[in-house]
């Protein structure tokens, strides 16, 4: 038998049928850390840039300012009538959390901790599961535990300064590598979901201020100053984008810089009307103008983050982070201006 003969078996069969590829023919090699293809030179690719590879760069439609759109499929951008009820519902989810809040501040210090937990508990599943985002199981008990440690902790100090906090932060952080690591053979995406968690973390820490403000002098009406503020300026803010989103901060975006004006408005009437104490109706409007306009603007960052989600969510999904996101993001903020400009 000759040594160049034909190999035999169903594998030799294989082998002969296979077709051999050309450098530039053969498929980009895929990186088992990150989940995603490499491209010739070694660097990590997109999805949109490995669609640019396979189909040329241009070819595809771009919807709104962040969708990649393949070619030959048609997915519609977010309609008129979409976008209007998707705002009116972040109007009403910020009515009613505005009612809430305000509530537990109204009811003192022990009304403003139930309170804040409640937002606590459902901004972690809205943000980790109803974005499905990578390892959310393990980034939403990072994302409770990290709630659950700052109000203890302020509670137990029982203080003004939130400056425990920090530990909180500190130890989140091993916390996050320790979950990246047990996640195995499924730690796809790690980057995303690192910034997950982390966005998570930083926020539900955020939103422990409430509970060190209320611990200063008249403190349950400066809370309650800082959240009625924020979420009257969400509200006319989403009522108004749900009207006429213009000036439009970006093409394809359904937001416009009139409603952060407006929210700005809003913030400074309800910190007018709920000032008094060491707070004067002219510091709370300036603190009221400032909160709000503040909650808008990260409101439209969380519109271009749900709007950039290849699944969009459910309609409720979207309107609580376009409340709940907000509202922690802009605690700091609102934290910092009333106790300095308190009397």
């Amino acid at each position: 038998m000759s040594r160049h003969a034909a190999p035999r078996g169903r594998r030799g069969r294989r082998a002969a049928a296979a077709p051999l590829l050309s450098p530039e023919q053969s498929p980009p090699r895929f990186d088992a850390f990150d989940g995603r293809p490499r491209a010739p030179n070694g660097s990590r690719q997109d999805a949109a840039a490995l669609r640019d590879l396979v189909t040329g760069a241009g070819d595809g439609d771009v919807v709104g300012a962040t969708r990649w759109v393949p070619p030959g499929e048609q997915v519609a951008p977010l309609g008129r009538a979409a976008a209007r009820r998707m705002h009116l519902l972040a109007a009403a989810v910020a009515a009613a959390t505005g009612l809430v809040l305000g509530a537990g501040a109204v009811a003192g210090r022990p009304g403003v901790v139930v309170t804040v937990a409640l937002a606590q508990l459902v901004l972690a599943p809205a943000w980790m599961l109803g974005t499905d985002r990578p390892g959310r199981i393990g980034g939403l008990l990072i994302g409770l535990g990290a709630a659950a440690a700052g109000d203890i902790a302020l509670l137990v100090r029982d203080r003004t300064s939130p400056a425990v906090l920090l530990g909180v932060l500190g130890l989140a952080l091993p916390a996050m590598v320790v979950h990246q690591l047990v996640r195995g053979v499924v730690r796809v995406r790690l980057t995303e979901s690192v910034a997950a968690v982390a966005v998570l973390v930083a926020a539900e820490v955020a939103l422990c201020l409430p509970i060190a403000l209320a611990r200063a002098d008249d403190g349950h009406r400066l809370v309650g100053t800082v959240v009625l503020a924020a979420t009257a300026g969400l509200t006319l803010a989403r009522l108004t984008d749900a009207l006429v989103p213009a000036p439009r901060i970006a093409d394809g975006v359904p937001y416009g810089l009139g409603a952060v004006l407006l929210a700005a408005v809003a913030g400074a009437a309800a910190g007018a009307a709920t000032a008094g104490g060491p707070l004067t109706a002219a510091a709370g409007a300036g603190v009221g103008a400032l909160v709000g306009a503040v909650a808008a603007l990260v409101a439209v960052g969380v519109g271009f983050i749900t709007l950039a989600l290849p699944d969009r969510p459910r309609p409720l999904v979207p309107a609580v982070l376009s409340v709940l996101l907000p509202l922690a993001l802009v605690a700091p903020v609102g934290y910092l201006t009333v106790l300095s400009v308190a009397g």
